[in-house]
């Protein structure tokens, strides 16, 4: 469980790692706010991750990578990032949200039986990167100021 538990750490920190750069590179003065915001959230995710993992009395690990497949998925963002294409920024973002929430439905199906209030919180925190995912899709229907 606190494996788990420090992967997601790990999985946020890319989060983080990948909003700063998406606000970095964009133009558009609401997408930075947007994804500062997210960023934030990733944050707050990260200090509810430690939190449970000291609850169930486990070791919260520092430099903790992602896998594979993230680690991919974020060198595509990167690339796409580069460009200052708002379309190409959103959809590289929507990718990186898209695999996140893959991270949390393998680790949420893995563990029903985790204590009330451990599956409670990740699962709320699925939710945020879900809304988050919904916003990016919604912006990429719009034309987003350049």
């Amino acid at each position: 469980t606190a494996d788990d538990l420090n992967f997601l750490m790990a999985v946020n920190s890319a989060r983080i790692e990948q909003f700063k750069t998406a606000r970095a590179d964009v133009r558009s003065a609401q997408l930075r706010t947007l994804f500062r915001r997210m960023a934030r959230e990733s944050d707050e995710h990260l200090a509810q991750l430690r939190d449970l993992i000291r609850q169930l009395n486990g070791e919260v690990e520092t430099g903790t990578t992602v896998s594979g497949d993230l680690h991919r998925v974020w060198i595509d963002v990167r690339s796409a990032l580069s460009g200052h294409d708002t379309q190409a920024i959103l959809a590289a973002v929507q990718c990186a949200e898209k695999a996140t929430l893959g991270a949390y439905d393998r680790i949420l199906g893995d563990y029903r039986d985790w204590p009330e209030g451990v599956f409670d919180q990740v699962e709320r925190q699925r939710r945020t990167v879900e809304e988050s995912r919904q916003t990016i899709q919604h912006l990429q229907a719009m034309p987003v100021p350049r």
